[in-house]
């Protein structure tokens, strides 16, 4: 039984791996939670056959409770165990790679107008090791001052505000996709 999970674990992980790139604990995640679903599922069906058999008076005594417990705990570790051998396997042909993760989401992120502050923040909820996030980020300052620039302009024009009301609101926005003060400050200045 241990194999055919195993297969089905393989099986939904490279599903999930086709369609993007995962960092390996944003996978495990997903994963752990299909299988919980899976578990939840199959007790159900479990539990819904011995219904009818049930006798007495229904209830549990705290041995039945204990040992639920300890099943439990049982349960967990055994489904780490098997998402943590998958992940490996898939590590091991090159399937998963938090390398080519975080490349594709610093890519994907700047195309769509969010700054350094906002990706880094995204990538370390996603799990990526700080030194990949630092080497995938680490652009020349003009790279972020044009980027900023860019998208200053692609939401409000190219022609900077002259009063600071609009200024501010302007700033608000470029702060909420993830740009620093400096490069704010600098989105405003005319070359």
């Amino acid at each position: 039984e241990r194999q055919a999970r195993m297969r089905e674990v393989q099986r939904r992980a490279q599903g999930q791996l086709e369609r993007r790139a995962f960092s390996r604990r944003e996978l495990a995640q997903r994963l752990a939670r299909g299988l919980r679903r899976a578990d939840a599922a199959s007790a159900a069906a479990g539990n819904a056959s011995s219904v009818g058999s049930v006798t007495g008076d229904g209830g549990a005594d705290a041995g039945e409770v204990m040992g639920d417990a300890i099943d439990a705990a049982a349960v967990r570790r055994d489904r780490t165990a098997l998402i943590d051998a998958v992940l490996d396997d898939l590590t091991a042909v090159g399937s998963l790679s938090d390398e080519r993760f975080v490349s594709a989401f610093v890519e994907g992120r700047i195309q769509r107008g969010k700054g350094p502050l906002l990706i880094r923040a995204e990538l370390r909820d996603r799990g990526a090791d700080e030194s990949l996030i630092d080497r995938f980020l680490t652009f020349p300052n003009a790279f972020w001052i044009e980027r900023v620039r860019a998208v200053r302009a692609r939401r409000f024009g190219d022609v900077p505000p002259r009063e600071a009301g609009e200024r501010q609101r302007q700033a608000r926005f470029l702060a909420s996709r993830g740009f620093a003060g400096d490069l704010i400050r600098r989105a405003f200045e005319v070359d």
